[in-house]
């Protein structure tokens, strides 16, 4: 691996803006390679907690990292702006949210940039890992102008990491340097291969931008339409898994799981900041705002079907649903978009009692924490199996209808790894497969399909 070593020295002092998801693993990272790094977060509380080597993130890997960078000194979390004086170069990792209209809030981003503008040294470099919609590099050009700080040199270098396995995916992953001058990219390359095992492609700002958009978008839209193929399978009357299955088999299908929706930070608002790229200059990207539909109507769907379906099996009085799973994946303790969130609040209004519990996350959205799944499923009148981590694969049907103590027990399963078992003594009701009959037609006179869009 190649470092240019007049850049190697150069970068002795490095700032990372925003120590969460992305910005705290470079950090460590960056610190454990010898560059002396100053994390910096506005959220007190978790600089407090970082100084102590302690991260709220369960990540394989990254907790011994953290404690080997503190240990060097070279790492220093920070809430206080002015101990990133004199740094060399910035790397800004701070979230770019959606309004409620799809459209990017980049308040956060521009606070981040015009910090690092007033901090970074002359000449200096700013590299932005966090999302951007199309168009951003004049608007950072234009806050850089305002501060008076041409000087510096600006890349994008968008995230690709997967939670989970966050170390392995930033560190071997290819990566993409945008710049609009080759200058600002070979700094941008020499900085990250401190780090950085992967391959490392050049271009420009504006295309970089696009590619991560385009990343994201083409997940969604891959999951979406096995989410619509698994609900039009519901109401034909086939088993979506052995028609994914079948399909796959074919040298050129590749259809992804089926399930209750589409969580995290990114899937959920990436494509829709393509989606609004594309409005604004006179097109409109209809399938990229209907696959965000049909991935975001998920959770009320089937929300309204196990509803309908307690209501024709006669489950009278205050009713009780147990929620196993609020992360927005298997195996993961971030509950960012998760679609769980839509469906236990959709049983809490209807006046449901609630329980909850997940063995990664302490969230409930407003549900009663269970400290186990024993007491979660005890007494409940359904059981909603919402994520596929690993500690529930092990659950056996017969199990949960016995710590149920129901007989007429409604299993919602929305991850299908109980759909190979034996279904007596409970109305099995899974993501993919046939629903009972009266329940669908109850549920489509009285529930339109609510997306994005509304009711439609």
């Amino acid at each position: 691996m190649h470092v240019n070593v007049v850049w190697q020295l150069r970068f002795r002092r490095v700032g990372v803006i925003g120590q969460g998801y992305i910005g705290l693993p470079i950090a460590v990272l960056l610190a454990n390679s010898g560059v002396e790094v100053v994390g910096y977060d506005v959220d007190r509380s978790l600089v407090e907690e970082l100084r102590k080597g302690i991260t709220r993130l369960n990540e394989r890997d990254l907790k011994d990292l953290l404690k080997k960078a503190i240990s060097t000194g070279k790492y220093r979390p920070s809430y206080k702006k002015e101990d990133l004086m004199g740094i060399d170069a910035a790397i800004i990792a701070v979230p770019t949210p959606k309004f409620s209209d799809g459209n990017p809030d980049l308040s956060f981003l521009e606070d981040a940039i015009r910090t690092a503008a007033r901090y970074v040294g002359k000449n200096g470099l700013i590299v932005v890992e966090s999302t951007l919609p199309p168009g951003s590099s004049g608007m950072i050009m234009n806050w850089l102008k305002q501060e008076e700080r041409s000087d510096l040199m600006i890349a994008y270098c968008p995230e690709r990491a997967l939670p989970g396995r966050l170390i392995e995916e930033i560190t071997g992953n290819t990566r993409i340097i945008g710049a609009d001058s080759l200058e600002a990219a070979r700094a941008a390359e020499d900085l990250y291969r401190l780090f950085i095992r992967g391959d490392i492609v050049h271009t420009s700002f504006r295309t970089a931008e696009v590619v991560k958009l385009v990343e994201n978008a083409y997940r969604d839209v891959n999951i979406a339409f096995s989410n619509e193929v698994a609900r039009i399978c519901e109401l034909l009357g086939v088993d979506f898994w052995e028609v994914m299955e079948l399909a796959n088999r074919h040298p050129r299908v590749n259809l992804l799981r089926a399930g209750l929706g589409v969580g995290g930070p990114c899937l959920t608002k990436d494509p829709l900041f393509l989606y609004h790229a594309g409005r604004k200059l006179g097109y409109e990207p209809l399938m990229i705002f209907e696959a965000r539909n049909v991935n975001d109507s998920g959770p009320y769907r089937y929300a309204r079907i196990v509803h309908e379906v307690m209501d024709l099996v006669g489950c009278n009085g205050r009713r009780r649903i147990a929620v196993l799973g609020v992360t927005y994946k298997e195996g993961v303790s971030d509950t960012r978009e998760s679609p769980s969130e839509k469906f236990i609040k959709f049983f809490l209004e209807k006046g449901y009692d609630v329980v909850v519990y997940d063995p990664r996350s302490d969230e409930t959205f407003g549900g009663a924490r269970a400290g186990s799944i024993e007491e979660a499923i005890s007494g409940s009148d359904c059981v909603a199996l919402l994520v596929g981590h690993p500690e529930f694969r092990d659950l056996e049907i017969s199990r949960i209808r016995s710590l149920s103590g129901k007989d007429n027990l409604i299993l919602f399963d929305a991850t299908g790894i109980l759909r190979h078992q034996d279904k007596k003594g409970v109305i099995y009701i899974g993501v993919g497969l046939p629903i009972p009959y009266p329940a669908i037609k109850r549920m489509e006179k009285i529930y339109p399909h609510k997306g994005l869009s509304g009711e439609v």
